[in-house]
């Protein structure tokens, strides 16, 4: 679950991707990496040992504004599956995973921009 809330004492508007929170979807560090799904997008999976998807997601090309008020939170659920492209499934490696945001920096006209981002480890069993 990824988690984005406004700790300002007045309502702020974001501009970022597909979802109001985290539109990232491939990981940063490795070409083939691992990837954040939604769990209700309705993909399979291509054996019962690996979470990998029968193709690789497509990422709707879109900027969307988005407000939360005083103390209010967005969230979303993710699920995290092997990028389809991997010769192993879940390769051992630190995976990063980054999504940009626009922000009304003072209530007004002024807008700030910040990348924010978490990393996964991945371990041999």
């Amino acid at each position: 679950m990824v988690v984005l809330t406004n700790t300002a004492s007045e309502p702020r508007s974001y501009t970022t991707g597909f979802r109001p929170t985290f539109s990232g979807v491939f990981s940063e560090t490795s070409n083939p990496g691992l990837v954040l799904l939604s769990p209700d997008d309705g993909r399979e999976r291509t054996g019962p040992n690996c979470w990998r998807p029968t193709l690789s997601p497509g990422i709707p090309e879109s900027a969307n504004t988005w407000s939360l008020g005083e103390a209010e939170s967005s969230y979303v659920v993710l699920e995290l599956w092997d990028d389809p492209d991997n010769d192993d499934c879940f390769p051992p490696e630190t995976y990063r995973f980054e999504d940009d945001y626009e922000m009304d920096a003072t209530g007004g006209d002024d807008r700030a921009s910040v990348r924010l981002g978490f990393e996964v480890s991945v371990e041999a069993p």
